[in-house]
Parts: structure tokens; sequence; C-alpha cells
């Protein structure tokens, strides 16, 4: 991929922020936001975004049965036949 244009680099500014983009169009989108300020105010923005969500991420997993026990306290009962 060469030439990545606005369009192009919106479509993948999220894995960008992620750091999860990867060869030609890693170096494409990178090469685009060296010469265009608003999709790099973008990428910079998600990338912060990112960032914040990881701090709220747990350091410690939670303990075992504990997604099951969250669906369960918001999981609707079943309606009577």
């Amino acid at each position: 991929m060469t030439g990545m244009d606005c369009e192009q680099c919106w479509r993948v500014a999220a894995e960008l922020a992620l750091g999860v983009l990867c060869g030609r169009e890693h170096a494409a989108a990178v090469a685009h936001l060296q010469r265009c300020d608003r999709c790099q105010d973008a990428v910079v923005e998600l990338t912060a975004t990112v960032h914040r969500f990881l701090e709220l991420v747990p350091e410690e997993q939670p303990p075992d049965g504990f997604g099951d026990r969250v669906l369960a306290a918001i999981t609707p009962p079943p309606e009577p036949p």
C-alpha cells in the first residue's frame, strides 16, 4: 500500500492506536501521519484513549467464576410458560 489518504488512514486509525497495525499498512499510515496534522491529532487522541482504558484493567485476574456470576446477575429470569 502506498500513498495512504485520510479516508484510508481513518479506517486503520484504531488499529494504529492499539499498536496492532503491521507491515505496509503501518508504514503507509505513519507516512501519512507525518504529513497530515488532522489525522495525526486523531490518532494521538485515540492512543491516549487506549492508554486510559488500559489503566482501568485490573492488575490481577478476577477470581474463578466471576464472569459467570456477573452474567447470572444481569440476565433476566426466563419467562414462565
